[in-house]
C-alpha cells in the first residue's frame, strides 16, 4: 500500500525570524507570545496532546512583545492561534473573527 500526499505551497511573506524551517515541517503551529516565558510548560502540554492525537502541529514559545511582529505571525495561512504570556487571552486566526 502506498501513500501520496500533496504539498499546496503558498506565498507568504517571510516572518523575518529563523521559524520558516521549522515552521515548514508542521501542519499547523501557534504561539505562546510574551515576555519570560522559560519556566512555562504551555508548549510541553500542547505537545503532549497533540502527539497523542496524532497531530503534526506545535505551540511555539516566543520570547516578544513586539506588536508589529505579532500582526505579521497571525497571517500565516497555518497559523491556529496565540496565548499571551498570562494564559488567560487566546486569540484565534483572523479569519475566524467576526
Amino acid at each position: 500500500m502506498s501513500t501520496t500526499t500533496t504539498v499546496t505551497v503558498q506565498h507568504r511573506q517571510p516572518l523575518g525570524l529563523n521559524l520558516e524551517p521549522r515552521i515548514g515541517q508542521l501542519d499547523k503551529h501557534g504561539f505562546l507570545f510574551g515576555k519570560k516565558l522559560t519556566a512555562s510548560m504551555s508548549p510541553l502540554l500542547h505537545d503532549v496532546v497533540y502527539q497523542e492525537l496524532g497531530l503534526n502541529w506545535e505551540q511555539i514559545r516566543l520570547d516578544s512583545t513586539d506588536m508589529n511582529l505579532f500582526l505579521r505571525l497571525i497571517r500565516d495561512p497555518k497559523f491556529y492561534g496565540m496565548c499571551s504570556l498570562s494564559g488567560t487571552t487566546r486569540l484565534g486566526h483572523p479569519a475566524n473573527h467576526s
